[in-house]
């Protein structure tokens, strides 16, 4: 209890009075007002006695004093006349302090293996989950989920689940993506575009509440709907390139939103946010001296052959640690006599090129058939070409915009240059352009990094 809800005892309350009616008392002490007004305000009164009481704050001490006595009498339950405070019954002495008790009784689990803390129900028990990402508990109220998946940067793999209708699974797994540069929104977004389309399992698509809410300390968001007879929430976030899905399912003719709050509002990461400038994103730098260039990659690319095909001279490829179907970008490097290896998505072939006109007819910008939603629309496709500059050298770039995507983006983007009689071309992957993973701004930090060693 503290200083202020503390009642007053007898000898106290005669040293007060004594106080207020010493000569010279023109100022109520800052805790007697506090007090004094704490008591009135709340407990119920007439709105016209109340705002005689507190107008009376500006009076004389005598004033003052009166109001102390009424707001003590208050305070130790002292029965007021009717004539007093007009015609409402006496008010009732306030309980003695005790605990409040929340709006459900609730047992905080806290999980070190599992790198988080929830509130849950007294009356649910611990049941079996069905990915190895999730734990679940259930109970007379409904059940609750908790999904806490791996890193975007190790493929962001993480389970949800609904009630099944016709031909969809009751659980399923997505993969959550990440941008470079790294954003926090980028992958959360990602979460509940996935999310969203998961759900999607109503004729004319099941009707979404969304709001935005807090998980722990990250923002994230919360999508409430009704599938057959249950009534769903999903609470999201990415916490350390994790992405966390919370989630209720309820009887929908007894949902207990103020349960859900309660709950989601108690989740808490047991870990801290990763400190700044560990972001895998950042470009480190690639030095290969056998082939004469240094360039700067990101450092969540891996180095490994292209497709998993084997090495071909001159050749290197930075690809995503989880994808290896495509490479983010390769690198080719020539000759002195204009020999350059070259790949388009599924094979690799050695080609001659001294000039960049001769090099621009062997640099393949268009996709792989085998990728594209139209096959047919590959010989149609123009290859745009700019003039820049690669490592100080003249060079172009290449890309076709398939038009087959909801944005505009090239499938393919190539740069290329001469230098001292050698072709040299990196290759930046339809896939990873088209699905957003790679910014251009992104490339361009790649290409403005790349210079040859002598």
């Amino acid at each position: 209890m503290t200083e202020r809800e503390r009642p007053m005892n007898e000898s106290e309350f005669d040293a007060l009075l004594g106080l207020w009616f010493h000569e010279g008392a023109d100022n109520a002490p800052a805790r007697v007002a506090e007090n004094a007004m704490l008591e009135v305000a709340t407990t119920s009164q007439e709105r016209n006695w109340l705002a005689a009481i507190q107008s009376s704050f500006s009076s004389a001490p005598l004033a003052w004093a009166a109001v102390v006595i009424v707001a003590l009498a208050i305070g130790f339950g002292l029965a007021i006349g009717p004539g007093l405070v007009g015609n409402e019954p006496s008010p009732s002495p306030r309980p003695s302090e005790s605990p409040t008790p929340g709006p459900h009784a609730m047992t905080l689990l806290t999980s070190v293996e599992d790198g988080y803390e929830v509130l849950i129900p007294d009356s649910w028990s611990e049941a079996e989950a069905t990915a190895a990402d999730a734990r679940k508990w259930v109970g007379p109220e409904g059940e609750f989920t908790i999904s806490y998946g791996a890193s975007v940067f190790d493929g962001g793999e993480v389970s949800a689940c609904a009630p099944p209708m016709g031909d969809s699974v009751p659980c399923w797994s997505m993969n959550i993506g990440y941008q470079i540069p790294y954003t926090t929104q980028y992958s959360l977004d990602s979460l509940r575009y996935s999310l969203e389309g998961s759900l999607d399992r109503c004729n004319g698509g099941c009707p979404l509440t969304t709001t935005s809410v807090t998980i722990g300390i990250e923002s994230g968001g919360q999508h409430r709907l009704i599938i057959t007879d249950r009534q769903l929430t999903y609470a999201y976030a990415i916490h350390n390139y994790r992405p966390v899905i919370l989630y209720w399912s309820q009887p929908a003719e007894s949902d207990d939103p103020e349960l859900v709050n309660q709950m989601r509002d108690s989740f808490g990461f047991l870990d801290d946010p990763l400190p700044p400038g560990e972001d895998p994103t950042d470009l480190v730098p690639f030095t290969n001296p056998a082939d004469g260039y240094e360039v700067a990659v990101p450092g969540v690319w891996e180095q490994r052959p292209f497709l998993g095909f084997e090495e071909f001279p001159g050749l290197v490829t930075f690809g995503h640690a989880v994808d290896l179907d495509h490479s983010a970008v390769t690198i080719s490097a020539g000759d002195a006599n204009g020999t350059i290896y070259l790949c388009d998505g599924s094979t690799c072939q050695a080609y001659t090129a001294t000039t960049l006109d001769e090099l621009q007819e062997v640099v393949n910008s268009k996709p792989n058939e085998a990728e594209m939603v139209n096959p047919d629309a590959n010989a149609t496709m123009d290859e745009t070409h700019t003039d820049v500059v690669l490592g100080g050298e003249p060079g172009r770039t290449e890309s076709v915009d398939t038009g087959f995507y909801s944005f505009s983006a090239p499938t393919f983007y190539s740069v290329y240059a001469i230098h001292d009689g050698r072709p040299f071309v990196l290759s930046f992957d339809h896939w990873t352009i088209v699905n957003d993973i790679i910014t251009i701004d992104g490339i361009n930090e790649i290409l403005a990094s790349f210079r040859f060693l002598d």
